[in-house]
């Protein structure tokens, strides 16, 4: 089964907006083993809209298609549906139910409602209506070709969205699909993605199934091995020989196989171990303590967080000794070890992490240059510390430095028993 996502916007054409739902449906549909051919974006343009609809109806089974529903004149997504698909737009019942339901609990009666918020409870006639349990434009989907095909039309925040396909679109791919895409992820420090593909390349360029495939992200590189099956069980059969093999040649530097985010497999060791964690940071800026505080549950194991930017917050904030500032600087192993110290004095975690660096562009040496970036752990009366170099402009700096923190905590609490 092909499938095509087609995002309506002037706002993402513009670049206002990032495009985060093409991402998200491509993940979903990847489950389902649907393979996604192609991501378009189209303005709020009813002619426009149209001509891309009547294209992809004819190249693919299932068009997902997001925004455009809302009450005003620019949310045009439902009349080009009908037009395309030769359909008359229908009042629903339940929507009209749903609409004066939400108007109630703002408040507001039955008589405030406007024409144009009613423009949101017409479908193309046969659709079925999909409930929007955060918003007030329904979804719908509308099957077409003796339901061969199909047209699923969801709202534009992406909130709404995977909130609706959550409640009602998982079920229905599981009910028209018979295989699913099973993977598995390896997740590697260490060693950058061309050094992974050249140790892997023989292997990737003779595979069939399963398939091989390398991404990275700052400061991680991944494989993920797939194949389509119809259960798991003879998905593993297939994965087993595969991943052996890439652990043969790269075990050294596999840190996880785990498809989650490092940040929530870290916040689920300290969870297990009931341990708190502190952070003060200097050159990150407070980007690690959102790292943690980014996973849902976080608020279990989460206790404080410094941003200590200058000598003077790290002196007062955490007890850092202006002779060790002096003497070795602002960025060295020695002020690092000493915010540790100073946060786990103040705060008593369980785990104590610091981080000071050069993020640049400015404020580097030949002795330090930027990118510099030291970091503490203080766990169980043990310190280490690990040193940095990363290259890049600011924000890659910042953001590697963090990544290579959660990949060094998770390695030492995978080690602590």
């Amino acid at each position: 089964m092909d499938a095509a996502i087609l995002n309506v916007g002037t706002e993402l054409l513009m670049g206002e907006i990032v495009n985060t739902n093409a991402a998200y449906l491509s993940k979903q549909m990847k489950k389902f083993g649907i393979n996604v051919y192609y991501q378009i974006v189209v303005g709020d343009n009813h002619i426009r809209l149209q001509n891309v609809l009547g294209i992809l109806s004819k190249k693919v089974d299932v068009i997902l298609l997001t925004g455009g529903l809302g009450p005003t004149k620019d949310d045009m997504t439902k009349e080009a549906v009908a037009s395309v698909f030769g359909k008359e737009l229908k009042q629903n019942g339940e929507a009209v139910k749903q609409m004066e339901n939400i108007m109630k609990r703002y408040g507001r009666s039955i008589k405030e409602i406007t024409e144009n918020n009613y423009r949101q409870t017409f479908f193309p006639e046969g659709s079925r209506i999909l409930k929007n349990d955060m918003g007030s434009a329904p979804g719908f989907i509308l099957e077409t070709d003796e339901g061969k095909k199909a047209v699923i039309c969801l709202p534009g925040p992406p909130h709404e969205m995977k909130a609706m396909f959550n409640a009602h679109l998982n079920d229905y791919f599981s009910g028209i699909t018979d295989v699913c895409i099973h993977s598995k992820v390896l997740r590697l420090a260490g060693i950058g993605e061309s050094a992974v593909e050249t140790e892997l390349m023989d292997m990737i360029e003779n595979q069939d199934d399963p398939t091989i495939a390398t991404y990275a992200k700052p400061g991680d590189v991944a494989i993920r091995v797939a194949t389509k099956q119809k259960d798991r069980e003879s998905a593993e059969t297939i994965l087993e020989p595969t991943i052996n093999e890439i652990k043969k040649r790269l075990g050294r530097y596999i840190y996880s196989e785990s498809e989650r985010e490092l940040n929530e497999m870290v916040i689920d060791l300290l969870k297990e171990k009931e341990w708190k964690v502190s952070t003060v940071e200097s050159c990150t800026g407070g980007l690690l303590a959102s790292n943690f505080i980014d996973v849902p549950g976080a608020s279990d194991v989460f206790e404080e967080g410094f941003i200590t930017y200058s000598n003077k917050s790290k002196i007062n904030r955490v007890d850092v000794d202006v002779e060790t500032l002096n003497k070795h600087g602002a960025v060295s192993m020695q002020t690092a070890e000493a915010m540790a110290v100073g946060l786990h004095e103040e705060t008593g975690s369980d785990v104590c992490i610091s981080v000071t660096g050069i993020a640049g562009p400015e404020g580097g040496t030949e002795e330090k240059p930027v990118g510099l970036v030291y970091a503490a752990f203080l766990i169980e009366g043990a310190i280490e510390i690990e040193t940095y170099n990363v290259r890049g402009d600011r924000q890659r700096i910042r953001a590697y430095t963090v990544r290579n923190i959660m990949k060094k905590l998770y390695q030492i609490l995978k080690k602590v028993d």
